[in-house]
């Protein structure tokens, strides 16, 4: 039954859903790599099948072996609406994955501003890096996506932050073109490397 729900889920068939929990189906339910329906609803953009899952219970918080929860599948899957939804029922802001990515590094990534808003908005840690000691602005100034990088710094990134490989936000974003105003200002190549650390997740 649990295939059946993991189907049903993919094609956001709410009244099949819906069928199946009371049929005895746990929402909760995981497959082989720990992914949940709601995972699968998140990452497929299924909207209401989100909704009818937490209706019946299911957890919003559950991460997968790598450590990915449905908002990591939501920022990945570029859903703004989805993160929008997943962080008004409950979903922890700054879960990290196995690798350290949190959901606004992700978003970050893929140049959501939108997402990356209402992340800030619930509490997001701004100066977050992962493993590598990549942050969100970094990943942002990586994809140059400028109006991202602008709401970072607004909300308050660090631009002198080095990365694990001595780079910051500004050498990132000077690889795909002129780097925006707002990184060129904090550009003091006589700045000690070691001076600001980021805070890793």
């Amino acid at each position: 039954m649990s295939r059946e729900l993991f189907d049903a889920v993919q094609k956001g068939d709410v009244h099949q859903i819906q069928r199946l929990i009371e049929s005895g189906a746990d929402p909760r339910t995981l497959d082989a790599d720990g992914n949940s329906p709601l995972m699968a609803a998140a990452a497929a953009g299924q909207f209401s099948a989100v909704k009818t899952l937490l209706s019946n219970g299911a957890d919003v918080n559950i991460a997968n072996r790598n450590r990915m929860t449905a908002l990591h599948f939501a920022s990945a899957m570029r859903h703004e609406d989805m993160v929008k939804l997943l962080l008004a029922r409950g979903a922890v802001v700054d879960a990290s994955n196995d690798e350290g990515f949190t959901s606004m590094m992700i978003a970050a990534r893929a140049g959501l501003a939108g997402a990356v808003q209402c992340l800030l908005e619930a509490g997001a840690e701004v100066n977050a890096a992962n493993r590598e000691g990549i942050t969100a602005l970094m990943q942002a100034a990586r994809g140059h996506h400028l109006t991202v990088v602008k709401l970072l710094v607004d909300k308050g990134a660090d631009p002198r932050i080095r990365n694990h490989f001595g780079r910051r936000a500004f050498q990132y974003a000077f690889e795909k073109g002129t780097p925006p105003a707002v990184l060129q200002r904090h550009h003091k190549p006589e700045e000690a490397t070691g001076k600001h650390k980021p805070k890793v997740g």
